[in-house]
């Protein structure tokens, strides 16, 4: 037993580090009042901290990045494990956490959300037109044919003007076939809507 230095309580000797160099070879302050006092020093010194690691960082980057990886390839399998067991048991945490991020970054968010599809969306059509697509048929891919399509659209109200159809699946056809005429590919004069009917019949005859 022993009696602690800053709540003044007697504890079992298990509640109190380790150390050779003082009396009964355990620390003089127990645990608790331990740990009290570096989460202190901890909030007081937190600016000073920041700085000293990023200036440590900065001049020791490989070497804290080998360590990293070295210890890391040598404790793999502990720390997923760790990781797991983490998550099983924070749930609740991690959920509420989740909410108050998004409510705080929601801004952000969608515009990082909205950046990635436009870019994936741009990887998508490259390489369905550099790899999938045949190179005859690639002008129907650009952006300049689905301005074309839209402006076609609103010019027509989407109504088929061979039936008068409307709210139905329209097509954009052109009046002169863009094979034959690639000038007026994305030409609005060269533009009609067409239902789905009327458009197989002026190709196919259906």
């Amino acid at each position: 037993m022993r009696t602690c230095g800053d709540c003044k309580q007697i504890k079992p000797l298990l509640d109190f580090h380790k150390n050779k160099t003082k009396s009964l070879g355990h620390e003089y302050i127990c645990k608790l009042c331990k740990n009290k006092r570096v989460k202190l020093f901890y909030t007081i010194n937190q600016e000073k901290r920041k700085t000293y690691s990023n200036q440590y960082y900065t001049k020791n980057k490989d070497s804290c990045n080998k360590k990293s990886s070295d210890y890391y390839t040598k404790n793999k399998e502990l720390i997923q494990n760790n990781h797991r067991q983490w998550e099983r048991d924070n749930t609740i945490y991690r959920k509420e956490y989740r909410k108050t991020y998004y409510k705080k970054h929601k801004g952000y968010i969608r515009e990082y959300d909205k950046n990635r599809r436009t870019k994936k969306n741009e990887y998508q059509r490259e390489y369905r037109l550099n790899h999938c697509i045949v190179p005859t048929q690639q002008w129907r891919y650009t952006k300049e044919y689905k301005q074309w399509k839209e402006s076609v659209y609103k010019l027509y109200n989407h109504t088929c003007q061979e039936c008068g159809k409307t709210h139905c699946k329209v097509h954009a056809h052109h009046i002169k076939s863009a094979k034959d005429y690639p000038d007026l590919r994305y030409d609005i004069n060269n533009g009609i809507c067409l239902c789905e009917q009327c458009h197989k019949q002026v190709h196919y005859n259906i």
